[in-house]
């Protein structure tokens, strides 16, 4: 939480987000913090192949410091410095590639398709929050087919 609220690139997005949620630590945290860790447990288990049964419950149980015990973090970000740069995390992010699509949805960049250097077409991309500084891997599940360079009409090469 605190690293969500001192690095924010929407503050006002997030303020309104503690508002609606009145402003209990708790009921944030359950909302905003639990879903981002469950992510970044899911992608390291499978980064390195550790399936095991109980796994869903040890991600279900991540942990987030008791009501009582946690105050909000001061929001801070939203002052734009010109002419810097801040890295973003690539976890879980898609594999490099060239000539993919990027779509801005007013509250996370989704990245699809495109090549990798060998010209090998992807199908695979992945959605990007800046409000929780994380990526998620897009499913393939009926995907469409892999491309890069389209239009309506055939590639072009």
């Amino acid at each position: 939480m605190d690293r969500m609220a001192e690095h924010t690139k929407q503050p006002d997005v997030l303020q309104e987000l503690f508002d609606a949620l009145d402003n209990d630590p708790f009921v944030i945290a359950e909302c905003l913090a639990r879903p981002a860790l469950a992510e970044q447990l899911i992608a390291k288990s499978h980064a390195h192949g550790q399936r095991n049964p109980g796994e869903r419950r040890q991600i279900a149980r991540a942990t987030v410091a008791p009501a009582d015990s946690y105050t909000l973090p001061t929001i801070g970000g939203g002052e734009c410095v010109d002419d810097t740069w801040t890295g973003t995390s690539t976890n879980n992010a898609p594999s490099a590639r060239q000539f993919h699509t990027a779509v801005w949805t007013g509250s996370e960049m989704i990245v699809w398709g495109g090549t990798i250097p060998i010209l090998e077409e992807l199908n695979t991309g992945g959605r990007y929050n800046p409000a929780t500084d994380s990526w998620t891997a897009t499913s393939t599940t009926n995907a469409p087919h892999s491309r890069f360079l389209r239009r309506c009409g055939p590639a072009v090469r």
